[in-house]
């Protein structure tokens, strides 16, 4: 079992979760529930395959923990973005989620994990997004990425050891409504043998 992020005593606070609909995201919904926090989750279609599919699942995990959901469309009709490595995705995301944030003050979480080869899901960017995102709020925002050193296998064990419903979660880059099996998720949580339904 891996380690579980320590709660230590970090005050509650107002969070906002970027959540695809997926395992990572609703791993970092269980961590800042745990921990108390105020939270709130925030969908962005940005014209992904799996849209459909990624916030139907989000409004699932949402209502099983009674958080408030909102969504960002953003329509660029010449794009048509695959499946695969989206330049840019993760800081679109985390600007939009700035300019979005109701309170302006506190955190925003996305589902980060080690593994990947991504740059948007390494240390570095993290360093380096955190720092602008504090400079524009005047350290009044700040970036929560709680599972930055996990594997995938381990974000899989803390939902499960954090009662976190993966079964209502949805993470196939494709959009079909089951799972294609091909395409780099699928191919993730096959080599680690997660089921949704286990």
């Amino acid at each position: 079992m891996s380690p579980l992020p320590n709660k230590g005593n970090v005050k509650p606070a107002k969070v906002l979760v970027l959540h695809s609909g997926g395992i990572d995201s609703t791993a970092c919904l269980a961590y800042h529930l745990n921990r108390g926090a105020q939270v709130r989750a925030l969908f962005i279609d940005f014209g992904q395959l799996a849209a459909r599919q990624e916030a139907k699942a989000s409004r699932r995990v949402c209502r099983h923990y009674n958080v408030p959901l909102d969504t960002l469309r953003y329509s660029n009709h010449e794009t048509k973005f695959k499946d695969g490595l989206i330049l840019g995705r993760n800081a679109f995301f985390l600007f939009a989620a700035l300019t979005y944030l109701p309170s302006r003050s506190g955190l925003i979480c996305y589902g980060a994990h080690a593994g990947t080869g991504y740059y948007d899901c390494s240390p570095q960017f993290v360093r380096s997004t955190r720092r602008i995102i504090q400079a524009y709020s005047q350290g009044a925002v700040d970036l929560s990425v709680p599972f930055l050193k996990f594997s995938k296998r381990q974000v899989v064990e803390y939902g499960r050891a954090a009662g976190a419903p993966l079964a209502a979660t949805y993470s196939c880059e494709r959009g079909g409504a089951k799972p294609c099996r091909h395409c780099a998720t699928c191919r993730a949580l096959q080599q680690i043998g997660f089921n949704a339904s286990a």
